[in-house]
């Protein structure tokens, strides 16, 4: 009787935005240690509450912390960062193989092709894209990813 997904939203500290293109640092480093409490929180009450069999809801949760856009890798004229169209991924809980990066960028830091299994660096792999994460984490959930995503190679590493 749970719900299989949930998007949790909150807000943000007072004067503070993600969406900054000069004086990232202050700006987002309010924001970063805002979510990594609320991430915190969020963790410990899942640690505590009782799922259906006895164990933890944490032991059945697999959490996955993303944007939608990344920011470049080198600063603007303003001393910020702009837009850029490749982020990184926090997946954290049950089923997840931690402690490791898997996915890599390039030498001009675009994302580059890697294996969908292990995350490794493959010259005959693919990029990790939203429809092969999503994949991933749908087969990892015992969902075929096929019926929503056909043609798309789940990227299962996080879970390997």
């Amino acid at each position: 009787g749970l719900s299989r997904a949930i998007v949790i939203e909150g807000s943000l500290p007072l004067l503070s935005q993600w969406d900054s293109h000069s004086s990232n640092d202050p700006l987002q480093d309010k924001n970063f240690e805002h979510m990594f409490g609320e991430l915190s929180q969020l963790l410990q009450l899942l640690r505590a509450a009782e799922a259906p069999g006895g164990d933890s809801l944490e032991d059945r949760t697999t959490l996955l912390v993303i944007s939608e856009m990344g920011r470049t890798p080198v600063k603007n004229g303003s001393g910020g960062k702009d837009h850029w169209p490749f982020t990184s991924a926090m997946v954290v809980g049950a089923g997840v193989s931690g402690g490791r990066v898997v996915g890599l960028t390039d030498d001009t830091l675009a994302g580059g092709m890697v294996d969908p299994g292990s995350g490794g660096a493959s010259p005959t792999g693919s990029l990790v894209t939203p429809a092969s994460l999503a994949a991933g984490l749908l087969q990892r959930f015992g969902v075929d990813p096929a019926a929503h995503y056909p043609d798309v190679t789940p990227f299962s590493a996080p879970f390997a």
